[in-house]
Parts: C-alpha cells; sequence; structure tokens
C-alpha cells in the first residue's frame, strides 16, 4: 500500500495495482503489449521512490518517445496522486 496523505483523521493510502493500470495505459500508447515485460515499485516507508518498466530490449521505442512517456508518467503521478519525488526508470532486458 502507499501512503498518499496524513491528516489528523488518518492515512489515504492506494494500492499499487491502480497505479500499475494507469501506468499501462500511458506505456500501451507507445509501445505494444509484448514488449512489456513488468513494473516494479520501490516502496519505503509508504512512500513512492521509484518506479522501474521492463521492456523487451528489441522493443520499438525511440528516444523521443521515451521521453515522452516519462513526462507522461511523472505529470500523472503528480496530478492524480500528488506523488513529484520519485524515480522514473526504463530497463531493457532479454
Amino acid at each position: 500500500m502507499l501512503k498518499l496523505s496524513t491528516n489528523k483523521y488518518g492515512v489515504i493510502t492506494l494500492d499499487e495495482k491502480r497505479i500499475r493500470s494507469v501506468i499501462e495505459k500511458l506505456i500501451f500508447d507507445v509501445v505494444d503489449k509484448k514488449s512489456l515485460i513488468k513494473i516494479d515499485f520501490d516502496i519505503k516507508k509508504g512512500s513512492l521512490k521509484k518506479v522501474e518498466i521492463f521492456l523487451d530490449k528489441n522493443s520499438d521505442i525511440s528516444i523521443e518517445d521515451q521521453k515522452m512517456l516519462y513526462n507522461q508518467i511523472m505529470f500523472m503521478l503528480l496530478m492524480h496522486f500528488g506523488i513529484s519525488n520519485s524515480l522514473v526508470i526504463f530497463s531493457y532486458e532479454n
């Protein structure tokens, strides 16, 4: 569970499945489904520290598309979930 905010009445948390589904929609606008291997989240003390996206090394994604996807993910994290201090890393594997 990811902690989004805390106030005197309690804590607002979010299941990482929701973030994963939104990120997958953004990725699938750029690459096909079989190019995505997995998405890993590094959550420490209820805070999202890192999003690592594993793509097939033969995926057809240009540097410009990767930059655009990075910006879209960062914007989505900030605007939808209020998360502004996390890393987004693209890794390419077999």
